[in-house]
């Protein structure tokens, strides 16, 4: 009986050292995984993908995640496996981020035909939903995508947590032809939050009151400038950060952030929306932009010209977007009195983007500071007499400012 007890003792004591090492290997590939060092994830995450439980089935998602953000046509066999054996609770998130991948492959069919069980299952939510009646349309049963979408606006389109009715107003937003074949007088109103929806599906200020309506109508109506409870929507992004649209929240509210003077905060929202966003130049573009200023707005220099530098040394990136990210590098430099530096920046902007004269003048303006402070005064004279013959709004706060400072040289 000793003998047996010191032996159950071992395996316990075995098995509690494995389960505490597939916790550790799970954790830092989870650390790997949120700073997007995928390469690393992969390798943390195949420790523990044959495990059996939680750890397995989440590394197993996240493994399929990450192959599929790699393009990977693996991600196939990986999401499917997936499928099979889900984390906990988490059938419609495989679901739904297989279908994200498949789609954008254009793999309409065989999203579909993966989804169809779940859905035939009863088991399937409202974005599981859209995505099954979006890759319907896409493989060319458009009736049958339509009627199947229409019960599932009938029955979802007035719940706030159901995130697949704002995927579908989102879409319809942006003008995709399957969202937009819907018209808004079938989209049920009856609801405060049913009605924000129609609105943003429209395109429309949103008039219903923010505690009011679902997470996406928070996001665009911050997005309009509107005086927002930032709390309220704080918790909404957090509720609801797997959403696809999630990233626009917590960009909007880095926005709201550097408003109100509050930095620190801005910078931790700017990262958020970082790590939520698509990896479409397009989406990260905005993303890089406020988070290079809250950078720079907490004096971390070197991260700040890091993300403005992700933008004006894209290629194809012209216009206001490159005269911005180099305006606000010179400003990087200015600020750190490295004048030399500052002056290359600033000139880039006013020599090839003074068309974009909000930034240009202040290019011109911050220039000509530059130099005064580098002792070549009779160049920030020039700089400015250039500036004043080239301008065409004389009454901005800024155009004021470089007369008063012309004026001190």
């Amino acid at each position: 009986m000793r003998l047996h007890l010191i032996f159950s003792a071992a395996l316990f004591s075995a098995s509690a050292l494995f389960a505490e090492s597939q916790a550790e290997f799970f954790a830092s590939a989870m650390k790997f995984f949120l700073r997007r060092d995928y390469p690393a994830a992969k390798e943390m995450f195949r420790q523990t993908e044959n495990a059996e439980g939680q750890y397995g089935a989440l590394s197993r998602f996240y493994l399929a995640s990450i192959a599929a953000n790699e393009g990977d046509k693996n991600a196939y066999d990986l999401f499917e496996r997936s499928l099979k054996n889900p984390p906990k609770d988490s059938l419609c998130r495989v679901a739904a981020q297989y279908a994200k991948f498949a789609i954008a492959n254009s793999q309409y069919k065989r999203i579909a035909d993966a989804l169809a069980p779940i859905v035939a299952a009863g088991k399937s939510d409202s974005l599981v939903d859209w995505y099954y009646a979006y890759a319907l349309y896409g493989s060319g049963e458009k009736v049958r995508a339509s009627e199947f979408f229409a019960g599932a606006v009938k029955k979802y389109f007035g719940d706030a947590d159901a995130v697949g009715m704002d995927v579908f107003v989102e879409s319809a937003a942006d003008g995709d032809v399957f969202a937009k074949s819907f018209s808004t007088a079938s989209l049920p109103v009856s609801t405060d939050v049913g009605r924000a929806r129609a609105e943003v599906f429209e395109g429309k200020k949103i008039t219903v009151p923010q505690d009011k309506i679902s997470v996406l109508a928070q996001i665009v109506l911050a997005e309009s400038g509107a005086d927002v409870d930032e709390k309220l929507l704080a918790e909404q992004v957090y509720k609801f950060r797997d959403a696809p649209f999630a990233w626009r929240g917590s960009l909007v509210l880095a926005r709201i952030a550097i408003e109100k003077k509050r930095y620190a905060q801005a910078e931790i929202y700017a990262r958020d929306a970082e790590l939520l966003a698509p990896l479409d130049f397009e989406s990260l573009m905005p993303v890089y932009m406020t988070l290079g200023d809250a950078c720079r707005l907490v004096k971390k220099y070197d991260d700040a010209r890091y993300y403005y530098q992700k933008i004006f040394m894209r290629r194809k990136i012209y216009g206001e977007p490159a005269a911005e990210s180099l305006y606000k590098t010179g400003l990087c430099w200015f600020e750190q009195g490295d004048w030399g530096k500052a002056h290359a920046y600033f000139e880039r902007v006013f020599v090839a983007y003074f068309n974009f004269e909000y930034w240009g003048s202040r290019a011109y303006y911050y220039d000509a500071r530059a130099l005064y402070s580098l002792g070549l005064s009779r160049d920030a004279n020039a700089t400015l007499l250039e500036y004043f013959r080239r301008a065409k709004d004389t009454k901005s706060e800024i155009y004021k400012e470089a007369k008063a400072f012309y004026s001190q040289i």
